[in-house]
């Protein structure tokens, strides 16, 4: 975890529940039709900032686009 403090992220798990694959562009009919479920999650995350409020806009944005590794 960065040196941040600790933030929650409401997040949608979307479960796949067969292959989308096929030769021609998938449609958005194919994608719904492949949705297994949808599950409320949090992600836990912290920013490498420690201010983010005292750095420029782009550098938070930056920032907050890094989580998951």
């Amino acid at each position: 975890m960065g040196s941040g403090p600790l933030e929650i992220e409401v997040e949608v798990v979307v479960l796949v529940g067969q292959e989308l694959s096929g030769s021609s562009p998938i449609s958005p009919q194919q994608v719904v039709a492949a949705i297994a479920s949808l599950h409320p999650a949090l992600e836990v995350v912290s920013s490498r900032l420690r201010q983010r409020q005292s750095v420029p806009a782009l550098t938070a944005l930056a920032d907050l686009q890094a989580h998951g590794g």
